[in-house]
């Protein structure tokens, strides 16, 4: 079997690649007063009825970084550096799960900030600092994720030397765009959903592109790609 067979994991990872795209769009379908240029994805997740589709998402997404992290320990041959790559991008994985764990609700937010502020209940302080609680944690889990993502792409760039040349050129293409696209968001840029969603999308072609290639093994004396 070579680098671009289809076997059960390529075949797993396609299914939830297909399914976390199948997800998103669906989210952007829903009427409302969102807007995908301008409001970011954790706005999305914040708001019904997207709230339930982007949470999904997150968790699909996670899962595919803990299959390819499972991939690459069980094909490639092993140094520090591509044993980082795994280990980075199991980290993000386990940290995208916690999104299921720490939603935020918009709704619950505003409401429990008018209560706080005409003072109505002690309990609504409370549910106030829960939400801002939940948000920071979403927030956090995002960004350590995104960042465990770059690291390992940059760790794949410089351990794989002859093994996968493909992938190492395609991570060492993408670690930049990547980071820039998230920053220009993070940043408050023009049309910050924009540039979150293109960086987005770098990741999943990332997955569909290079990811597949380490959950398959090489047969011997082929040649490398």
């Amino acid at each position: 079997m070579n680098g671009t067979a289809r076997g059960p994991l390529v075949i797993a990872l396609h299914t939830i690649l297909a399914l976390i795209v199948g997800l998103f769009v669906a989210a952007h379908f829903y009427p409302g007063t969102l807007n995908p240029i301008h409001d970011r994805i954790s706005n999305y997740a914040a708001a019904a009825p997207w709230s339930g589709l982007i949470t999904m998402c997150m968790v699909l997404l996670g899962l595919a970084y803990l299959l390819i992290a499972f991939g690459m320990v069980r094909h490639l041959r092993h140094n520090t550096v591509t044993a980082l790559a795994a280990i980075f991008l199991s980290i993000g994985g386990s940290q995208l799960f916690l999104v299921a764990l720490f939603p935020i609700s918009l709704k619950r937010y505003e409401q429990t900030l008018r209560d706080r502020i005409t003072g109505e209940n002690v309990k609504h302080w409370m549910e106030q600092a829960r939400a801002e609680h939940a948000q920071e944690i979403h927030n956090l889990t995002i960004g350590v994720a995104i960042t465990c993502f770059v690291l390992a792409l940059v760790m794949l760039a410089v351990g794989l030397r002859d093994e996968h040349p493909s992938v190492r050129r395609l991570s060492a293409l993408l670690a930049g765009p990547v980071v820039l696209l998230f920053a220009m968001s993070n940043l408050h840029a023009a049309a910050p959903g924009l540039w979150q969603r293109l960086g987005f999308v770098l990741v999943l072609a990332w997955m569909a592109l290079a990811g597949r290639r380490l959950l398959v093994p090489r047969a011997p004396g082929a040649s490398p790609h």
